[in-house]
């Protein structure tokens, strides 16, 4: 995932992505699937994400709902990601990155 990250938006990780917890707005301590520290360009980012066996639109506006927008703040700049097996529908990775969050199926690691 790192050389994906790195070829389609110019991420470079500073550590390997882990699965591992962050404190949410409210306090609270969050299992994040996919975790890890980056950066693009003088930016410092936080890639945040989980991983679904069928990802649906519903299931990325949850992600972000639930998720992104829960541990925003704190001065993180969050990149969000979501990685799958398959599609519910032909345009739902279009519809993921409409709304800023990099969808990646499994096959792409190969």
């Amino acid at each position: 995932m790192p050389a994906l990250l790195h070829r389609d938006y110019g991420i470079e990780p500073e550590e390997p992505l882990i699965r591992g917890y962050l404190t949410d707005q409210k306090g609270r301590d969050v299992v994040v699937t996919i975790l890890g520290r980056g950066t693009r360009g003088a930016e410092s980012l936080l890639v945040v994400g989980t991983s679904k066996a069928q990802l649906s639109k519903r299931d990325i506006d949850r992600f972000l709902s639930r998720r992104v927008v829960l541990l925003s703040g704190e001065g993180r700049t969050l990149f969000p990601i979501l990685v799958t097996h398959m599609i519910s529908e032909h345009d739902v990775a279009d519809y993921g990155r409409a709304k800023q969050v990099a969808v990646y199926l499994s096959y792409q690691f190969d």
